[in-house]
């Protein structure tokens, strides 16, 4: 029991973590909308989870669905309805396909609950399935844009989108099964790749010491030299003048991953040599490592059939 709760909450955790920071982003200072969200979407989660017995890799599945319907949903309010459009809509409105989805679910719990009992891929599936609802749900999102321009009040507006979200919900309701089946399935998939990424710990830490390395010892570099000497190296942010040891840091970071926002520009031979070294290096490590890194989960592989044997 104490287990599931801490599996719970961690769900419940991470998913509000993911929401919260979408809705941060489109609803500035978390108004009422953006509690609806993270309390519907919170309160979702802890049903599939209770209901389920899902693990926490489908929470990683779920909570990246909810927040791309989050974001789709914005979208469409924004370009398409507003300012023409009441709270109280826009909440009813994002609630109805969750609803239906949760219900959805729930009505065809036995067979979702056989997917997740199996703790397995399903070999045999039709990858279209999960998505017969985008092309409907596609078509009523198109018929939004004729709205704007159209001089309708705020009840009509209400009302239209009230009624292109219930279609949405009740197209959601029609394949819910098959869309928490693809949910189930994706987690599966999630847990094999953690664990995958769980044997690569020991050599990308190697990777990242020498990387991180590269970086200071560059930085020391170019701060030293620019202080050191009697005129600037740097022309920073349009202005040339002595570097700073955080500059020089950010400096080496973005050189070494040939980025070049542009912001800080080396103005002298020396250190356009000493940039082009640090490239070159870094290009070198990324290529060795990565073939270390690989040559490393090889080698953790063959060892696992090994003992298996």
């Amino acid at each position: 029991m104490q287990r599931s709760r801490r599996g719970w909450a961690a769900a419940v955790g991470f998913t509000v973590t993911m929401i919260l920071l979408v809705t941060l982003a489109v609803s500035p200072g978390l108004n009422t909308f953006g509690l609806v969200v993270i309390a519907s979407i919170a309160a979702a989660v802890s049903v599939f989870y209770f209901a389920f017995a899902s693990g926490r890799f489908f929470t990683v599945a779920f909570a990246n669905y909810l927040a791309l319907y989050t974001c789709v949903f914005v979208f469409f309010v924004q370009v398409n309805f507003l300012p023409n459009l009441s709270l109280w809509a826009i909440k009813v409105g994002f609630l109805l396909p969750i609803i239906a989805f949760m219900l959805g679910a729930l009505r065809d719990r036995p067979r979702i609950q056989s997917i997740v009992s199996a703790e397995h891929l399903r070999e045999q599936r039709s990858f279209w399935r999960p998505f017969i609802w985008l092309l409907p749900v596609m078509l009523i999102g198109a018929a939004t844009f004729a709205l704007p321009g159209k001089g309708l009040s705020t009840a009509w507006h209400d009302g239209l989108f009230v009624g292109a979200m219930t279609l949405v919900a009740l197209i959601v309701l029609f394949v819910s099964r098959e869309v928490a089946i693809f949910l189930l399935d994706t987690g599966l998939l999630f847990e094999d790749f953690f664990r995958r990424i769980s044997r690569l710990v020991v050599p990308t830490f190697a990777f990242l010491t020498f990387y991180t390395l590269l970086i200071v010892i560059f930085a020391c570099l170019y701060r030293i030299i620019d202080v050191y000497t009697l005129s600037p190296h740097f022309r920073i942010a349009g202005e040339l003048r002595e570097i700073a040891f955080l500059e020089s840091l950010y400096f080496s970071v973005i050189t070494l991953s040939t980025v070049g926002y542009g912001d800080i520009v080396p103005t002298s031979d020396p250190i356009r040599v000493i940039a082009a070294i640090q490239i070159v290096l870094g290009v070198l490590l990324l290529l060795f490592g990565f073939t270390e890194i690989r040559r490393y989960t090889v080698e953790q592989e063959e060892r696992e059939r090994e003992r298996r044997r």
